[in-house]
């Protein structure tokens, strides 16, 4: 497992919410992977521990990503 890999990952293009996951994220030490749009969250979807969407890109998930998956906030 890669490194990012064993990481929660954001999916954003919201500038303001990838600051303040970041914030919150660095004050509890928790390293995140950012993935600016669906596409390029193909690759760690079924990987992450935790996989937080940004709920303006919901409908490009399911037309791009895996079956749901366990940990999707």
């Amino acid at each position: 497992m890669s490194n990012a890999a064993a990481r929660p990952l954001l999916i954003t293009a919201d500038s303001a919410l990838q600051d303040a996951v970041l914030a919150v994220a660095g004050e509890a030490e928790v390293e995140i992977v950012v993935a600016p749009e669906v596409g390029a969250a193909v690759g760690l979807w079924s990987v992450a521990p935790l996989v937080l969407l940004d709920a303006a890109l919901a409908p490009a998930a399911v037309r791009t990503l895996p079956v749901p998956r366990p940990g999707l906030v």
